[in-house]
């Protein structure tokens, strides 16, 4: 049909035929021309710098991230159009590859390769026939079937970022990175609770609704879940999944220019705290924090580990140990202290050693009210399970309170004396009764031997003088001249 209607209009019009062919070919072209951010079957990648799927923006890119200058790799989508590559979601975070690793598109999904042998697939559980993936504007890598529908993508399983336009279900969370430059699962969480509540909490904890250092509570009775969103206008909510009330939240973006025009990121960061980021604009050489769910990074629970204490020192984080304590890891602070088997001792050879204005939150065993600090200290020196004491004022009244290991959310600051039972040292020890006799005997020994030592010195000493004596020739006598 559409040739005939060619051939009348060629001979009605002389150029109406070459027309219709240079739009015949111009649109057979367009359809062949693969897409830059769209990926086929059997496309592979490798860990050069150049191998690296894009989006159609530029804006991010999925391939193999480096981490650090030995050469490791992470599976993952980073920021690739700004000076900081960026990386926001990674496949196996916990499980780096080496220089030679490959990975290809497949069927079942990614297949990553290690030195000719297969690492892992991507995702993991099976998912229907993959025909093709796409690295998307928004940050979202995605496995799409033959009728272009998605079948897996990385939004659904976040790591320690959300970008805009996604959202975190229950029970999925997002989990901090172990170190500013160590990318493995870390040491906190951003989880909901049962009842829709969001909260922050020490990932060894998760289980203890006591031990959130950061909540939103909901209100809810559990009945129906809560989402929350980052919106593409900046905005980071909580969100009643049944009815779609926003209960809670916060604004990522700074307020100048479009709310999109810049790029923005939401990260658990390494100290626990939950902070939005902006980069602003073209000159920017690193990100801008906009908002952060807690601007102390020792109200984090956790953060110097058992047993220790986390002060802040000139802006700085520092993690410290009470008296009697050293620290796990001498080359990293915050996995804690532990106690020197020394000091593990109870009773009257103990003392409580003052160290402050200290607290260790939610370790109290046992607490007395009306109690001077005397009674305090010494109510814990005679309790074995008792290592440390805090005392203080709460409305006019004298309140002591008892800690017993491990002691957890250690943090200076308190408004109380805190006191730790530790040995004390030889010098400020009371001798005992049996000491005092062994001392005085010794003295007497000292006393006999230096006697005995000056005797025999002065003997040794009239000896020599009188031998000396003898063996001195006898003086001739003068004979007077003239006679």
């Amino acid at each position: 049909m559409a040739m005939a209607i060619a051939l009348v209009a060629s001979s009605l019009f002389p150029q109406f035929w070459r027309i219709y062919l240079v739009f015949l070919l111009m649109r057979t072209a367009g359809a062949q021309q693969p897409q830059k951010h769209r990926f086929t079957l059997v496309s592979t990648l490798d860990t050069s710098p150049s191998s690296k799927w894009i989006s159609l923006s530029g804006e991010f890119a999925f391939g193999f991230y480096k981490t650090n200058p030995s050469g490791q790799y992470l599976l993952g989508v980073w920021f690739d159009n700004i000076s900081t590559k960026t990386l926001v979601w990674t496949a196996n975070r916990d499980g780096p590859v080496e220089k030679d690793a490959t990975l290809e598109l497949s069927a079942t999904g990614i297949q990553l390769f290690h030195s000719k042998s297969t690492v892992r697939r991507i995702p993991e559980l099976a998912v229907a026939t993959v025909a093709a993936a796409e690295m998307r504007d928004n940050g979202n890598f995605v496995l799409l079937d033959a009728s272009d529908q998605p079948v897996w993508q990385s939004f659904d399983y976040p790591t320690d970022t959300m970008l805009p336009g996604q959202t975190i279900m229950s029970p999925y969370t997002l989990y901090s990175r172990a170190k500013n430059a160590n990318y493995s699962t870390g040491r906190f969480v951003l989880s909901f609770q049962k009842n829709g509540d969001l909260r922050l909490v020490p990932a060894e904890r998760v289980a203890d609704d006591s031990s959130s250092y950061w909540s939103f509570e909901t209100g809810n009775d559990g009945m129906h879940p809560y989402n929350l969103n980052f919106g593409k206008n900046g905005i980071l909510s909580l969100v009643d999944a049944s009815n779609k009330t926003v209960v809670w939240h916060a604004s990522i973006w700074n307020g100048t220019g479009r709310a999109g025009q810049f790029p923005r990121r939401v990260t658990l960061d390494a100290d626990g705290i939950l902070r939005g980021y902006v980069w602003k604009g073209d000159g920017a050489s690193s990100w801008t924090s906009q908002w952060q769910a807690l601007y102390d990074p020792c109200e984090v629970n956790g953060q110097c580990g058992l047993n220790g204490i986390c002060q802040m020192i000139h802006n700085s984080l520092a993690c410290t140990c009470p008296p009697g304590f050293d620290f796990l890891d001498s080359n990293d602070h915050l996995k804690g202290c532990s106690r020197d088997p020394s000091q593990q001792i109870c009773g009257a050879k103990s003392i409580m050693q003052a160290i402050g204005n200290t607290d260790w939150s939610g370790n109290d065993y046992a607490s007395m009210t009306s109690v001077n600090e005397t009674a305090c200290k010494q109510a814990c020196i005679e309790d074995c399970m008792c290592v440390v004491v805090v005392y203080g004022l709460v409305s006019g009244e004298e309140l002591c309170w008892k800690k017993a290991m491990p002691l957890r959310n250690g943090r200076t600051g308190a408004d109380r004396l805190t006191f730790v039972k530790v040995v004390p040292e030889p010098s400020r020890l009371q001798p005992s009764k049996n000491s005092k006799v062994s001392k005085e005997r010794g003295l007497v020994a000292i006393a006999i031997a230096l006697l005995f030592c000056s005797a025999a010195l002065a003997a040794f000493s009239l000896i020599f003088l009188l031998r000396g004596r003898r063996l001195r020739p006898k003086e001739q006598p003068k004979v007077a001249e003239g006679l």
